[in-house]
């Protein structure tokens, strides 16, 4: 008899060739593994998306890629970095998503069309986090520059900049302030140095 399991299809990804494969499962005698071939270095995200029927994964060859889980076809790549993409962000809306790269930029995506709808610029080294806030009208980006930036979807306007802050960002219950941890070494007397606390709107360090 064969024995039915619960997972329908599980995303896996092989990040030192540059493929991306899933397992489907009806039951666990036949299991059909399937492999996509199209990025052409490192994966560094995989994104399923709401309908379950396809994902997003991005690379280190700079891009962004829409595939298929059924036919395991690739439905678009997204094209315009010029480094490697190192986060994706699904938007609320579901039809759109952010991309960080190590080109010191974030990009705002149609997924429908595989269009660019707007860059972010303004950090001057490599994105480490992206974050969406809780309005789902904004979001934080940290990045080696040793600053946080708050940026405005619908615009694509820069908000506010924390100097002095990067990557882990944790935001807190209320929404509107969030934590960076310290990037000083600890103290000749032994004392460690404390994380530190932004808020939002106005930029003003606790």
């Amino acid at each position: 008899m064969k024995r039915t399991v619960f997972l329908r299809f599980l995303i896996i990804f092989l990040p030192l060739r540059g493929l991306v494969g899933f397992l489907h499962a009806q039951t666990t005698p036949e299991i059909e593994t399937r492999v996509q071939i199209g990025h052409t270095d490192m994966i560094t995200q995989v994104l399923l998306l709401p309908d379950a029927k396809t994902f997003l994964s991005a690379s280190q060859d700079k891009r962004v890629k829409h595939w298929d889980i059924a036919s395991g076809k690739e439905i678009h790549t997204f094209t315009g970095h010029t480094d490697l993409v190192s986060h994706i962000l699904l938007l609320p809306d579901h039809s759109s998503f952010l991309s960080a790269s190590w080109d010191n930029t974030i990009k705002l995506w149609d997924i429908a069309t595989g269009k660019e709808i707007h860059t972010f610029t303004g950090h001057t080294d490599l994105i480490t986090q992206i974050l969406l806030l809780p309005d789902k009208q904004s979001f934080l980006s940290a990045s080696d520059d040793q600053s946080v930036k708050h940026w405005n979807l619908s615009t694509g306007k820069e908000i506010q900049t924390f100097a002095g802050a990067s990557a882990p960002i944790l935001l807190l219950p209320d929404g509107q302030s969030f934590w960076v941890p310290a990037r000083t070494r600890p103290s000749t007397t032994g004392t460690s140095p404390q994380a530190r606390k932004f808020r939002l709107l106005p930029d003003i360090l606790i």
